[in-house]
């Protein structure tokens, strides 16, 4: 890759950028665009995870006993 100098960047930012259509490049209105692209999407699935939440009240053994039993029961501790 090249180093581009700072004038050469200052230059771009004056520069016209011109959009061109299919007819101004003589081309089949099929070959561009989306109905052109050779890539078709299969179709989109968005997955959503969401985990179960337990609020737990009491004095605070009572808290801890509840936690220790769903790590159990979870297995995370044995």
């Amino acid at each position: 890759p090249r180093h581009i100098p700072f004038t050469g960047i200052l230059d771009a930012e004056s520069k016209e950028i011109r959009l061109l259509n299919a007819d101004e490049l003589s081309m089949d209105k099929k070959m561009v665009g989306l109905g052109g692209s050779p890539t078709k999407m299969a179709g989109l699935e968005i997955k959503e995870f969401k985990r179960e939440r337990l609020r737990v009240e009491g004095s605070p053994q009572e808290k801890v006993k509840v936690i220790i039993e769903k790590l159990y029961q979870y297995g995370i501790i044995s």
